[in-house]
């Protein structure tokens, strides 16, 4: 396995003065400073490509003179970083000129260490002769050699018989020689096995239903170039299996909520051969009707709450089997509340036999139930009834009132009387609107009358004609011509 992990930087404070030729008016102590970004990298696993990127970017270089009259430090020649164009780096005899391209590799094929020389030749102000000045850095080749693995996980470790596994939450780190900090290892790095007993004999693989207890082993092989060396690091992790349900049934299969009023409702679990632990429920619909699965595990309840109109499915399964229950949940509006009843009129006289229909005024107009009901006082119904629809009717001659209530169902205290009495006021007379008329065969005439007193107990009038081959009349008195009298002729 090849792997690069950390970076050791050795800058061997070098410092060559090879100049080409003898020097003129003056002396110069030239020195390079050399300084590597932190993505630099100086350390290499054993038979990986050493990748060098030291262009400007990743490489400042500068040049300073530590002549006895500039001890201070001061740049003798250039403030800013020499650009790569004007130095090359060594590799041995192996010249890298930076200003050729960003990459140059060579394999570390020898733990232990390269030294890279960066050259830098000038001629310093007011010389003849070149300068060259050098600096060497270090390269790092060092073998990491695997130690041990550590399994976090799977976050599901245990199972009902039937369920497949599930390895989310697998992380599986590495740790190695002559490094500090373990290794995180991607899947292709290690294998997993799993047995159905926990010796780890009988392998089935992670695609095939569980049904007893399982172990997973988690294996890291790695072979290391140059060497015959192979190292395998394993661990094993225990996965409980227990036995799956057999049958399941919840109650109730439907149920209505109002909202705002209707309590949450309890949906009871029955599970066969199994335990509640295996149980799981979910709703499809969370913004119309919430769950609490609190105590599903334990005694197999789920509580529901109404949260907005509309219909919700509650599903509950049991974890390793097929066996799914849902419960449908109608969450409906609120309802508006009667708040008072009026009827058109409280007090009747009616004459025996005489009906009339009352009329129950509901409020608010937006009430959700507005059914009445009404009721003839108690002892009388032998003197007056009343229906469903508010129809009174006098059944016979009484004396004083009997009292009809009207009542509203949602809200009883929405109630309201009407006293119902006898009229047993007399017909005196009747008057009609035409005494004589003459109509032509096949025409006609309305006719009306009027009872006398106002208020008669039985005001109704009954039309009839003495002949009908003459005339007719219907109920409203209305007449009409149908033949000649006898005896009579028009010419």
């Amino acid at each position: 396995m090849k792997r690069t992990i950390a970076l050791v930087l050795s800058l061997l404070m070098l410092l060559v003065l090879v100049p080409t030729t003898a020097l003129a008016d003056y002396d110069v102590n030239p020195r390079l400073e050399v300084t590597l970004a932190p993505t630099t990298k100086t350390l290499y696993q054993y038979g990986t490509d050493l990748v060098l990127d030291w262009v400007n970017a990743s490489l400042e270089v500068k040049l300073y003179d530590d002549t006895p009259a500039n001890v201070d430090g001061t740049v003798l020649e250039l403030a800013t970083a020499i650009s790569s164009g004007k130095y090359v780096i060594m590799i041995g005899t192996a010249v890298y000129n930076p200003a050729v391209g960003s990459q140059y590799a060579f394999q570390a094929t020898d733990i232990g260490s390269k030294t890279l020389t960066l050259k830098y030749t000038y001629k310093p102000a007011g010389q003849t002769n070149n300068v060259t000045v050098t600096k060497n850095v270090t390269i790092s080749v060092q073998r990491h050699i695997l130690q041990s693995i550590e399994v976090t996980g799977p976050a599901q470790l245990s199972y009902f018989a039937g369920e497949l596994m599930n390895l989310s939450g697998l992380v599986v780190k590495a740790t190695y020689s002559n490094m500090t900090d373990p290794v995180t290892l991607d899947s292709s790095k290690y294998t997993l096995r799993l047995y159905k007993d926990a010796e780890g004999t009988d392998e089935i693989t992670t695609a095939e239903a569980l049904s007893t207890q399982n172990t997973l082993k988690v294996s890291v092989t790695e072979a290391y170039a140059g060497t015959e060396t192979t190292v395998t690091a394993t661990k094993t992790v225990p996965i409980v299996v227990s036995p799956s349900a057999t049958s399941l049934s919840v109650a109730p299969s439907t149920a209505s909520m109002t909202m705002g009023v209707t309590a949450p409702i309890t949906l009871s679990s029955t599970v066969g051969g199994g335990s509640f632990a295996s149980l799981v429920a979910s709703v499809d619909k969370p913004a119309i009707v919430a769950i609490d699965t609190s105590t599903l595990t334990s005694n197999g309840e789920v509580v529901a709450t109404a949260l907005s109109i509309g219909t919700a499915i509650v599903t509950i399964r049991a974890r390793g089997t097929s066996y799914t229950q849902t419960v449908s949940i109608t969450v409906e509006k609120a309802p508006t509340p009667v708040s008072s009843l009026a009827l058109d009129r409280t007090a009747l006289s009616l004459p025996v036999n005489g009906t009339y229909t009352l009329t129950a005024t509901i409020g608010p107009d937006n009430a959700t139930d507005k059914t009445v009901k009404w009721e003839v006082e108690a002892g009388k119904g032998s003197d007056v009834s009343v229906d469903a629809t508010g129809t009174v009717k006098v059944l016979r001659n009484f004396s004083g009132t009997v009292t009809v209530t009207a009542t509203s169902n949602d809200n009883p205290a929405a109630t309201q009387n009407c006293l119902i009495s006898v009229n047993t006021i007399a017909v005196d007379g009747i008057s009609i609107s035409d005494t004589s008329a003459s109509i032509y065969k096949g025409s006609w005439k309305q006719l009306s009358a009027v009872v006398t007193p106002f208020g008669a107990a039985d005001p109704a009038i009954t039309w009839t004609s003495s002949n009908t081959a003459v005339a007719t009349v219907d109920s409203t008195g209305k007449v009409t011509a149908v033949g000649i009298p006898t005896g009579e002729t028009y010419g």
